[in-house]
């Protein structure tokens, strides 16, 4: 069964309406530590690995061309058989990450700060703990234009990382209909 981002949030909201809030955090926080785990369990199978946050060794800003001036990496897993990646993404504070979308699903967690991510067409208003579901080929952006701290995404793609920018792909459907 596949499960999107918004089908994951109304089950949550469903589970946790009428209770205490902090019963709704510790909820959230479960699902979210249990995602993180399973993550890592099929990253990595049999090997074990601790990565700290204050630890990493973050790789050279980079973007233009869609991506994000100033975006910074560091990718710790590769699956051998699907060729999908699990990394670390440094997002600059005010940045902005164009409309794309990859072939293959995507799953991320915000481990620091706040965003709109919209998804569809959809925006949601997004903090610290928030899981996304990005299924292959569903547009989506991620918008920190009006953050003022820099925003840190774990992130695990289901196949080999590849972008489709929305913008350049409506460009190049409308030369091939010359």
């Amino acid at each position: 069964m596949r499960m999107s981002f918004l089908d994951g949030f109304q089950i949550l909201s469903r589970r946790t309406a009428g209770t205490p809030e902090s019963h709704r955090f510790l909820f959230l926080l479960c699902n979210v530590l249990m995602t993180v785990q399973l993550i890592f369990v099929s990253c990595y199978a049999e090997d074990s690995v601790v990565l700290s946050l204050d630890n990493i060794e973050w790789g050279e800003r980079a973007g233009g061309n869609g991506f994000p001036e100033g975006l910074q990496t560091y990718r710790f897993s590769e699956d051998e058989e699907t060729g999908g990646i699990s990394y670390y993404a440094r997002f600059p504070a005010g940045s902005y990450y164009k409309s794309h979308w990859h072939t293959y699903d995507e799953v991320a967690i915000l481990l620091k700060g706040s965003l709109k991510f919209v998804i569809d067409n959809v925006t949601h208003e997004v903090q610290t703990g928030t899981y996304f579901s990005i299924p292959g080929g569903h547009a989506h952006e991620w918008d920190m234009r009006e953050q003022t701290e820099d925003i840190i995404l774990l992130v695990q793609r289901k196949g080999p990382p590849d972008f489709h920018f929305v913008e350049q792909d409506q460009m190049d459907r409308a030369a091939s209909s010359i």
